[in-house]
């Protein structure tokens, strides 16, 4: 894999246009929606509110506390968004997108959904995918009644990873983490719970990823996330990508 990876780099060095691509994005790369008994509202991001600090990658730095606000009468607020994260690579060995979210319920129970972007790209065939998740929930209420992560998607999951469609169309990769809680009572106010999956292979071509988080949190508490799907071709296919590039640069 090691002398692979080595070839492809030198050959990306006689041909930048194959080294990397400025990651290609749907307008909307991070929206959020919270409902409760206050109301439902949401928050969007678009391409505009972020960055490409290389050629090869997009960043969203959202790190400014903002209120979710209902959209029927555009004064209550709902939730409050504290921290929003995206970061998308687009490199000839690894496409990932990475989201992270830091995120407070007010009033009761509190359903959130956090949907990527569509991220786009060449076609990969018969890559390996991997996805991860690592979400946490803290208890901010009083009396300390405990604070519960509770997912609200497909097979009881509060993570789903999809390719070549934008969540939650396209085909699913994974589902990732169940119901999780603190216990009720001083010094247990905060819990998480990590999950993983792949690298598994992908059969046929992927030319796209998107991510979305399904989930509910207790009344009053505060939750956070980081999550990330990505995909990387297979040794056989970057080999062949080096061996065509090497190919060309003989002819010409």
């Amino acid at each position: 894999m090691r002398k692979v990876l080595i070839a492809c780099t030198a050959c990306a060095v006689l041909f930048p246009g194959v080294a990397s691509a400025v990651p290609t994005l749907s307008n909307t790369v991070y929206r959020i929606e919270a409902t409760n008994a206050l109301g439902s509202g949401f928050l969007e991001f678009t391409i505009a509110d972020g960055s490409y600090p290389d050629a090869d990658s997009f960043e969203l730095l959202m790190l400014t506390p903002m209120d979710i606000v209902d959209t029927v009468d555009g004064i209550t607020v709902v939730a409050q968004l504290t921290q929003a994260t995206l970061t998308v690579f687009d490199l000839p060995d690894f496409k990932q997108m990475s989201m992270s979210y830091a995120i407070g319920a007010f009033d009761g129970e509190t359903t959130f959904r956090i949907v990527s972007g569509l991220f786009s790209f060449g076609a990969v065939n018969g890559p390996e995918g991997f996805a991860s998740a690592a979400l946490g929930v803290t208890e901010q209420d009083n009396p300390e009644n405990g604070a519960t992560h509770t997912p609200n998607g497909p097979l009881a999951k509060s993570h789903h990873t999809y390719y070549n469609g934008q969540a939650p169309a396209g085909t699913n990769f994974s589902r990732l983490v169940g119901g999780f809680g603190t216990i009720p009572g001083p010094g247990s106010n905060s819990a998480d719970m990590n999950e993983g999956a792949g690298p598994s292979l992908i059969a046929g071509n992927v030319s796209s990823l998107s991510q979305e988080l399904l989930f509910k949190i207790s009344g009053g508490d505060i939750a956070n996330g980081t999550v990330t799907f990505g995909v990387t071709p297979e040794p056989s296919s970057l080999f062949l990508l080096g061996l065509a590039i090497v190919a060309a640069s003989r002819r010409r």
